[in-house]
């Protein structure tokens, strides 16, 4: 998998890092975090050295220093990043919902929305950050809190905002299915509120559909949520995808599977799957593979 490949390769750019840095006899103090490095130095100038090691090495396997990710910063560093410190204390004025509340109020729903035109206005002065991300993962632990009714009114009104933070960075779907699959289940309009829902979930169909479009053929994890929120939300159709460039073979394999039979896509727990000819299907009807189950992108 991509997963599996991009493991391997970051663990031979490790090895030659460490041997390049015992070479020169420059400490290596740090970690890497899938493909992201933290490395700490005694001075500016022995930063600068270590940087220009890992730009090499890197080159080697002709790859490249993400520049917007890359910076030499003076220590003590504050443990929170300025975005993810707004957006914490921003997200305690909509954390827990009063216990006899019936529906979304009008007060609930104005906190929600002045909390995601923070985001969106941090998201924008913050690029090299995953403001969205991290804003939506949280603010689904205060959406879990809602009953039933109550959550699903709030997905709707939310949808445009989400279609338009689905553009700028697909990997908040693997947050989003909670959401979505509460909306799918509940299947009823809105009361007392004039709300094409229909229309708006097209709006956010055409998204997740250009979503697969934009990161084929090779990216492999936003097509994946979008095609498996597209089956979840029931807007999945065969006819938008006959024509694909899709070359990441985790993202073939769902997309193939979904166009045989979507009846057999199910969940477990918190993650899903699929099978191919290479998979196989457990007693229970849950579709199942060892290397393939995972949750929150891959």
């Amino acid at each position: 998998t991509t997963w599996v490949i991009s493991e391997i390769i970051s663990a031979a750019i490790d090895c030659d890092v460490h041997e390049v840095f015992e070479k020169v006899k420059l400490p290596f103090i740090g970690h890497r975090i899938i493909d992201d490095y933290e490395v700490v130095f005694k001075t500016q100038e022995d930063a600068n050295r270590g940087l220009r090691i890992m730009e090499q090495v890197l080159l080697k396997y002709e790859l490249d220093l993400n520049t917007r990710k890359t910076r030499i910063l003076p220590l003590p560093q504050p443990m929170q990043q300025e975005p993810f410190l707004t957006i914490e204390s921003f997200l305690w004025n909509v954390r827990d919902p009063p216990e006899d509340m019936d529906g979304i109020s009008k007060k609930l729903e104005s906190k929600v929305n002045r909390y995601f035109e923070k985001v969106t206005q941090l998201a924008v002065n913050y690029p090299e950050y995953p403001v969205l991300r991290y804003a939506i993962h949280h603010f689904t632990q205060f959406w879990r809190k809602l009953d039933k009714e109550a959550s699903y009114q709030l997905t709707i009104e939310l949808l445009p905002t989400l279609c338009q933070f689905v553009r700028s960075d697909p990997l908040i779907l693997s947050s989003l299915w909670h959401m979505f699959k509460n909306l799918a289940e509940v299947k009823k309009e809105q009361k007392g509120r004039n709300v094409n829902i229909k229309k708006r979930l097209e709006v956010f169909g055409e998204a997740l559909k250009e979503v697969v479009e934009i990161n084929s053929p090779h990216r492999g994890s936003e097509i994946c949520w979008a095609l498996f929120t597209l089956n979840l939300l029931k807007l999945f159709k065969q006819d938008d995808f006959i024509s694909n460039n899709i070359q990441d073979p985790l993202a073939r394999h769902l997309l193939q599977y979904l166009m045989g039979n979507p009846a057999l896509f199910e969940f477990e727990g918190e993650k899903f799957s699929f099978v191919s000819q290479k998979f196989r299907l457990e007693s229970e009807g849950i579709i199942q593979h060892s290397s393939y189950d995972f949750f929150g992108g891959y």
